[in-house]
């Protein structure tokens, strides 16, 4: 049971432990995937800014309205052109940096287009831009070779001249994105926060969080929204490189802290930590309390055990004398004798006396284990009864060369008892003083008022007893060991009955005693 029990914490432990690493495993994956994120999407608003720029400033580009949150360009071509028809140019961003693109050439007999899905790069955009439009520009070239029209070649050598600023005007933009401009202009005030909170709370992990912008060589703070924690901030393990396209300028790093991360991650996992520490706890105490009744049970057993042999042995003394005495009285010899004879009788008749005690005692005791003593309590001076006791043991104490004090100080001795089984108690614990002496005995019963109780102490100078006695004493069968000498006699039941029968009067009972200095027995009741 015990390895059982200790395999199966290992297990839970480990099972725990598990947990933890994987939580934080994918704690740690989710912020890094929202970091990635959110560093590809400033990348894109930014291409995407700078493109806008470099068409604002496009004379042609200001001749058409454009609408709110989109960038579309339109040109169309006027005229018989036997090939070209229109060219559709639409670059478009939405608010979380989604780029969309597509170019479109339109004629009689085919259309060409280059869309831009919003996985690719706003590079990629500008490369795919550049190829189309040389492409229609080389198309266009043709065909006006074998114009002969003049003014159709004035129309297509316009044309040609606004597809030619268009790529300029891209190439410029994507030589702007080749610099390091500033963090101001490249990362708008308020827009890293926000796209860090809301991929952040996509994954999952809805906490406070400060972040900072630095450069690794030389070590400089650019940017960050924390006072107290740049150090920390620095030296986190969630860093990404931010702008990691730049071809020129000093590389930039965006790092984060959690400061509640700790806590957050115990939120996740403390039901099932919480249900198995329960459950451990439940298995551990009950492996326990199943340890402490198998050797109470055991300890028990024993007692029992020497229960029978001192109660046959019990029996079988005064058995045994009475068998010899009844065949002495059957010997024709003794009849003539009286005196013999009488002397045998009384023989019988002690013996006799001594074994229904005896059974008494049992009896006595299995009636108030089963809950059926039923008490008859009157107002009764417990002096008295203290008094009647003491009558009744007397020739016991006088045949040991005993004396026995009484200190009754007590004003007020009135209970509410049933006097016989309180004689019986008392009766216990002379007996008990009586056979635990080894000298002769001397025995002092005191009594006193406290606090609307009656306390009555028995003590004895007789051999004592150990700590460990003093704690089972008042159980059934329970013995106190004196070596290898049994000449002591008894059941072990007269102080489990003592303790019973005092907690039927709602009163109290205790013990203090030392190896070799005497015992002392305390009893109270309610006056």
């Amino acid at each position: 049971m015990g390895i059982s029990l200790i395999g199966l914490i290992a297990f839970q432990w480990q099972w725990i432990d598990t947990a933890i690493k994987t939580n934080d495993d994918k704690f740690r994956q989710d912020v890094m995937e929202s970091l990635s994120t959110v560093v590809q999407k400033i990348e894109r608003q930014e291409a995407v800014r700078v493109i806008n720029q470099q068409m604002l400033r496009s004379q042609s580009y200001n001749s058409y309205p454009q609408p709110s949150g989109s960038l579309n360009l339109f040109y169309e071509f006027t005229g018989n052109m036997d090939s070209i028809e229109s060219i559709d140019f639409t670059l478009e961003v939405d608010s979380y940096g989604q780029v969309r693109y597509s170019a479109e050439a339109n004629s009689s007999a085919r259309k060409a287009s280059a869309p831009l899905s919003p996985s690719e790069s706003p590079l990629q955009l500008v490369k795919d831009t550049l190829q189309l439009l040389k492409k229609e520009q080389s198309n266009l070239e043709k065909n006006a070779q074998f114009q002969e029209n003049a003014g159709k070649e004035e129309m297509m050598r316009q044309t040609l001249e606004k597809v030619n600023n268009k790529s300029q005007l891209l190439v410029t933009a994507l030589e702007e994105l080749m610099y390091n401009r500033p963090l101001d202009f490249r990362l708008p005030e308020g827009v890293l926060d926000s796209m860090l909170r809301q991929e952040l709370k996509q994954r999952g992990v809805d906490i406070d969080f400060e972040y900072g912008i630095w450069q690794p060589r030389p070590l400089t703070w650019l940017a960050g929204n924390t006072e107290g924690r740049q150090k920390q901030i620095i030296e986190s393990s969630f860093a990404v490189s931010l702008f990691p396209n730049d071809i020129y300028g000093v590389p930039r790093r965006l790092s984060v802290v959690f400061p509640n991360q700790d806590r957050f991650l115990s939120s996740k996992l403390w039901v099932n930590m919480l249900s198995s520490g329960v459950l451990l706890i439940i298995i551990v105490v009950s492996f326990g309390y199943s340890i402490y009744t198998i050797f109470r049970q055991k300890k028990l057993s024993e007692m029992k055990n020497d229960f029978i042999n001192n109660m046959t042995h019990e029996f079988k003394t005064p058995i045994a004398t009475i068998g010899l005495a009844v065949e002495a009285l059957q010997d024709p010899a003794l009849a003539s004798v009286p005196l013999m004879h009488q002397r045998y009788l009384q023989m019988i008749g002690d013996e006799n006396q001594r074994l229904g005690n005896q059974v008494e005692k049992v009896l006595q005791m299995a009636i108030v284990e089963r809950e059926e003593l039923k008490l008859e309590l009157r107002e009764s001076d417990m002096h008295e009864v203290i008094r009647e006791a003491v009558s009744k043991i007397s020739l016991q104490l006088e045949s040991k060369g005993g004396e026995l004090n009484l200190v009754l100080d007590a004003e007020s001795a009135n209970c509410q008892i049933d006097p016989t089984q309180m004689i019986h108690v008392l009766l216990n614990l002379l007996d008990n003083a009586i056979k635990y002496s080894e000298d002769a005995p001397k025995i002092i019963i005191r009594t006193l008022n406290s606090e609307s109780k009656l306390t009555v102490s028995i003590k004895d100078h007789g051999i004592g007893m150990s700590k460990e006695a003093q704690q089972n004493i008042f159980q059934s069968f329970y013995r106190v060991s004196t070596g290898n000498l049994h000449d002591v006699k008894g059941f072990g039941l007269g102080l489990s009955f003592v303790k019973n029968i005092l907690e039927e009067h709602q009163g109290t009972i205790s013990v203090d005693s030392e190896l070799g200095s005497g015992t002392k027995f305390t009893f109270t009741l309610p006056t």
